[in-house]
């Protein structure tokens, strides 16, 4: 018998139940009750895509052309000024 001082966990248990789909008897069941509405298989990722799309309005577009100005501004500076640290080191070099 081990002797140990702290407490051993137990196995985890999983209960996972697998959903079967049937489509043709939801086209069945839409055929026959077409007042019926309700969220149907696919539109929760339809969902999903157009909130991912269209996250934030234009407040978020409004900041991510900001961000690509100040991007474009910060390397052009870049370019710009790694010229003119060549032409003034220039006389240095020689």
């Amino acid at each position: 018998m081990a002797i140990s001082f702290f407490k051993t966990p137990k196995h985890r248990v999983f209960q996972y139940t697998p959903v079967y789909w049937d489509p043709e008897k939801e086209a069945r069941e839409e055929r026959l009750n077409p007042q019926k509405k309700g969220i149907k298989r696919g539109d929760f990722q339809k969902v999903l895509h157009n909130n991912r799309r269209n996250a934030g309005g234009p407040i978020a577009k409004f900041s991510r052309i900001i961000i690509i100005a100040a991007i474009a501004t910060l390397l052009a500076a870049i370019f710009y000024f790694t010229k003119f640290i060549g032409i003034v080191m220039q006389p240095f070099t020689q």
